[in-house]
């Protein structure tokens, strides 16, 4: 008589092996095969590259699951889970995640949450509260090491408990994304927000404070409600400080002061809805191209030229006090 065909008898080395040559998604569902390979599985740990983790809820609750796995071929793995309780589905397997993880780099980690409606504030923090639990069971206080976090959430209540369990260390870009005004004054405090470029999605009445977005490579802010021309001015300056900012954008709904910058700015070169300046600074080899779009959202963008480019510039004044808000138009070969 003989028996079955069971993975329960194959050998601890020959499952060891499987284990090592396998995704993540057929180690998911070998999970499901039985408990005691269930058992197995989770003991053992097998290391998986996991380079991006995405989570994302619809309003009737239905929370998918994105992994990217492999490097070389950006293979997707999608899990969605449907359950009476979806959150308790959703901690199991963040947790199984997590358990395999084993404090690798990952390139992205994004949580997108149903934000255009505010009533939905109370499901959103069920849903990270199975994130923070997860990590406060980690052992060691683990944190999450990530190069890109993205999160599109309802407030910023929700925005520092999720930058709480990131290491402010390997954050590069935060991304940040909300339908109604943003309160900064907390988040603008954190290790995380000071360390990264910053893409922010959201409504300001006025940006306070402008040196916080200051000594970044990019950042990218809107929508502001009012800009003021005293603003430009320390952008400017701070590309002349801060020699790894690289770009900074502002979109915003009201310029009160776009006249004066018009007329200090002069004639410029156009393109449609889009005026382009060519500026830099007394005795600095600094070149900063300035744009302002007047589309169906107004913008104002400012890039560092690593090549100088043929035109006119606008000489900025180095002297703060005696200069600022002053230019002159002087051609390229009396820079």
């Amino acid at each position: 008589m003989t028996t079955s065909p069971s993975l329960i008898n194959i050998p601890d080395l020959a499952v060891d092996i499987i284990l090592k040559n396998v995704d993540f998604k057929t180690i998911f569902s070998l999970r499901k095969v039985c408990r005691p390979l269930r058992n197995y599985i989770d003991k053992r740990k097998p290391k998986v590259h996991i380079n991006h983790i995405e989570f994302s809820m619809t309003p009737d609750l239905n929370i998918t699951v994105k992994l990217k796995c492999n490097p070389k071929n950006e293979e997707e793995i999608r899990e969605i889970v449907y359950s009476e309780n979806p959150f308790v589905s959703f901690r199991r397997d963040f947790r199984i995640i997590m358990s395999h993880w084993k404090n690798q780099f990952l390139d992205v980690f994004k949580v997108d949450l149903e934000c255009e409606n505010p009533d939905n504030s109370v499901i959103n923090q069920l849903f990270i509260d199975c994130i923070q639990s997860t990590f406060l069971k980690c052992p060691n206080n683990q944190r999450l090491y990530v190069m890109t976090l993205s999160l599109q959430v309802t407030n910023e209540h929700e925005i520092m408990r999720l930058l709480s369990f990131v290491d402010p260390n390997s954050l590069r870009i935060l991304s940040l994304f909300t339908i109604g005004l943003l309160d900064l004054t907390e988040i603008r405090e954190t290790d995380q927000f000071k360390s990264a470029s910053l893409y922010i999605s959201a409504q300001f009445e006025e940006l306070e404070s402008m040196a916080a977005f200051f000594n970044r490579s990019i950042v990218s802010v809107g929508l502001v409600h009012r800009i003021y021309w005293d603003q430009v001015l320390a952008i400017l300056v701070s590309f002349r400080d801060h020699d790894d900012m690289q770009a900074f954008t502002i979109s915003f709904l009201h310029f009160p002061d776009l006249q004066l910058f018009l007329d200090e700015f002069g004639e410029a070169i156009r393109d449609g809805d889009t005026s382009k300046w060519n500026a830099s600074f007394v005795n600095k080899e600094i070149f900063i191209e300035v744009k302002l779009s007047m589309g169906f959202v107004p913008s104002l963008s400012f890039v560092r030229l690593l090549d100088l480019e043929e035109g006119e510039f606008l000489i900025f004044g180095d002297n703060d006090e005696e200069d600022e808000g002053e230019f002159d138009e002087e051609d390229e070969d009396e820079l």
